[in-house]
């Protein structure tokens, strides 16, 4: 065979091209050419061909060329190991400011203020009550979202730093954390489709703190706190069942039957105004598209106000006597207005009194938490 003259061979670098020509079943030569100087030469028949190959360093894709008897088999292999083609100042830059980024998002959760969500202590006779039975719910699914939430995080932080090996749901995770999603696992209850995992969290620490203020609340005064709690409707997992809880607790308070049912509605002026064995306080709830004074709407331009203590109270009597008049306002669970939760009736004063359909046209409603 004959001899490639035209290969000028110099000292074998990092990145190693490894040249393997076959002119035959029974000669073979390797090859291992410098990164600039490389050629590569292959025989059809009496004819030659000298061409340069691509630079060191890529991918090159295996070639294989056949002829006659004097045929020609070329195969490149490129290997990749040079360390000056990784900059690892700048990845670690990265990593660092991946873990701040990933602090500063779960601070509201991991920082040591915001305690584990306690248990409610269940007995023979508090196991009875269906507000017992309702908040006992809210507060074991808090407390098992905030743990497993913690514990995720702290597995995240763990992978960072190289001390643990990560799954498919530790990857999935991730990947959804880096683009402000929330993640899958951790949606266990109804929240707005476009919020970002930043606002989510901030929400979710609120709620965890009104857990907690339950569970104080028990601790301190009994199971017969819970019907004086002010509750944060829009802060409660399953808002909805809260008041079908309310209903239950009056309908067997007084043995009445839940048909015989209606839900009044008073705006407290006065925050000190005392509550009956019949009501329920709730706060956060902002009316948009107009004003309450005195427990009567009126029509306005401003966009949204926020209720004082609202007081819900059930009341035995003939719902539709008790309708004439007022205007049926919808509650909202939060501002996209896609999960309604009940109704409430007011009376009106002002523009458009006594016609529902003007408070209708604005799109009048009630909301019960900020999210969307």
């Amino acid at each position: 065979m004959q001899k490639l003259s035209h290969l000028h061979d110099h000292h074998r670098t990092e990145t190693e091209v490894k040249l393997q020509l076959f002119t035959s079943k029974k000669h073979r030569v390797d090859m291992v050419p410098s990164e600039c100087n490389a050629f590569t030469t292959t025989e059809r028949g009496n004819s030659r061909t000298t061409r340069p190959l691509n630079p060191p360093g890529k991918v090159r894709r295996n070639r294989r060329r056949s002829g006659s008897q004097s045929g020609v088999k070329l195969q490149v292999t490129a290997y990749q190991t040079s360390k000056e083609d990784f900059d690892f100042d700048l990845l670690e830059r990265n990593l660092e400011k991946r873990m701040k980024q990933l602090t500063m998002l779960t601070a509201p959760i991991t920082c040591k203020s915001l305690k584990a969500v306690g248990a409610l202590k269940r007995t023979a006779d508090n196991i009875k009550d269906p507000l017992f039975r309702f908040f006992e719910r809210e507060v074991n699914l808090g407390a098992r979202l905030l743990q497993d939430i913690r514990q995720d995080l702290q597995d995240v932080m763990l992978i960072c730093q190289a001390d643990k090996k990560p799954t498919n749901h530790h990857r999935s995770m991730m990947a959804d954390l880096s683009r402000g999603i929330i993640p899958q696992s951790w949606r266990r209850y109804t929240v707005p489709q476009g919020i970002t995992v930043i606002q989510w969290i901030t929400d979710f620490s609120l709620r965890v703190k009104q857990l907690q203020a339950i569970v104080q609340t028990t601790q301190q005064g009994g199971t017969k706190e819970l019907k004086n709690f002010n509750v944060w409707l829009g802060g409660l997992f399953i808002p909805e069942a809260y008041i079908t809880a309310t209903r239950q607790y009056v309908a067997q308070a007084n043995s009445w039957s839940l048909e015989e049912l209606y839900l009044d509605v008073r705006v407290l002026d006065n925050a000190g105004e005392s509550m009956d064995a019949c009501s329920f306080s709730v706060k956060g709830l902002k009316l948009q598209g107009a004003t309450c004074k005195k427990n009567k709407l009126q029509l306005s331009t401003t966009i949204s106000t926020e209720l004082p203590v609202t007081l819900l109270r059930w009341i035995r009597t003939d719902a539709d006597k008790v309708v004439a008049g007022k205007v049926t306002l919808p509650v909202y669970l939060n501002a996209t207005r896609s999960h309604l939760l009940f109704t409430l009736d007011f009376d009106t004063e002002g523009e458009g009194s006594g016609k529902d359909h003007s408070f209708y046209e604005r799109g009048v409603a009630i909301i019960s938490s900020d999210l969307g």
